[in-house]
C-alpha cells in the first residue's frame, strides 16, 4: 500500500452542546482496509457523514488523495471517487436487482432514469452485474429487490456502491442483521475487492471486523482510543474493557 489516501486532522463536530467528535486524527493509506470499531454513539457514523459531505465539520481538515474536501457537496465528492453505503436500506424495492444496479450507474454519471437507456453491453453495468453475481445474486438479477433476504440486500447495496466505480468506499455496518450463515459470503466478497479500492468500514461485530481489516481504529465518545493491527487491537485492554466490561454508552 502506498501513495496518498484519506487524511483527517483535528476533525471535530458539535451538535449544540453535544461534542460528537473531538479532534480526530486519522490516516488511511491508499488501498488499505481500515475498520472503525466502537459501540453506539462513539461517533463513527458522524465521521462517515463528514467524509461523504453530508455534514460539514465544526473544525478540522479532510483530505482525499491530497485534495482538501472542505465545502464540497456529496455529489462532488462522489466524482472524486468517494462512495458509501448506509445502515438503512436505500434500495428501490419494486424494481429488479438489475434495474437497481442500472440506476446506480446512471446516478454515478449524473443521469436520471429514462434520460439515457443503458444497453446490456455497457461496461459499468456489466461490472456491477459481475459484482452482484460475486455476492451470490446471479440467479436473482431479474427478481424484485423487495424479495431479497437481508444478507442479499446488503450484497446488492455494496454492488450498487461499487457501480459508481469509487476509489474510496465507506461501508456502514455491512454485517448488521446478518445471520451467522450469511456472514462468510459477505466477508469473502469484501476480501475479493481489488486493492486499487480503499475501504473504510464501520462494524460492530469484532469477529467480522478483524477478519477483514489491515488495521483497526477503535472509537469511544467521539475520540480514538486504540489503533493497530487486528492482533494488537484484540489484545488491547481498553478495547477489552469496551466490549467485555460494559465500557460505557460509547
Amino acid at each position: 500500500m502506498c501513495g496518498q489516501g484519506l487524511r483527517l486532522r483535528a476533525l471535530a463536530m458539535r451538535f449544540g452542546a453535544v461534542q460528537a467528535l473531538a479532534g480526530i486524527d486519522l490516516e488511511v493509506a491508499q488501498g488499505e482496509r481500515r475498520v472503525l470499531l466502537g459501540t453506539n454513539g462513539a461517533g463513527k457514523t458522524t465521521l462517515f457523514n463528514l467524509i461523504a459531505g453530508e455534514l460539514q465539520p465544526t473544525q478540522g481538515l479532510i483530505e482525499w488523495m491530497g485534495r482538501p474536501l472542505a465545502g464540497l457537496a456529496p455529489h462532488q465528492r462522489a466524482r472524486l471517487g468517494v462512495a458509501r453505503t448506509y445502515q438503512s436500506s436505500a434500495l428501490l424495492e419494486t424494481l429488479s436487482v438489475r434495474d437497481n444496479l442500472v440506476l446506480a450507474v446512471l446516478g454515478a454519471r449524473g443521469r436520471q432514469w429514462g434520460m439515457w437507456p443503458l444497453k446490456g453491453g455497457d461496461g459499468a453495468v456489466l461490472a456491477a452485474v459481475a459484482q452482484a453475481r460475486a455476492g451470490g445474486l446471479g440467479a436473482l438479477l431479474d427478481s424484485s429487490a423487495g424479495l431479497l433476504s437481508h444478507g442479499q440486500r446488503r450484497q446488492l447495496e455494496i454492488a450498487m456502491a461499487l457501480a459508481q466505480q469509487p476509489r474510496l468506499l465507506l461501508l456502514d455496518e455491512p454485517a448488521a442483521g446478518l445471520s451467522p450463515a450469511e456472514r462468510p459470503a459477505l466477508i469473502a466478497s469484501l476480501r475479493a475487492l481489488p486493492r486499487s479500492l480503499t475501504l473504510l468500514m464501520i462494524e460492530h461485530d469484532m469477529d467480522v471486523a478483524l477478519a477483514l481489516a489491515d488495521r483497526v481504529t477503535v472509537m469511544r465518545d467521539g475520540r480514538i482510543v486504540a489503533e493497530g493491527t487486528p492482533a494488537q487491537v484484540r489484545a488491547d485492554p481498553a478495547v477489552q474493557a469496551i466490549y467485555l466490561g460494559g465500557g460505557g454508552h460509547g
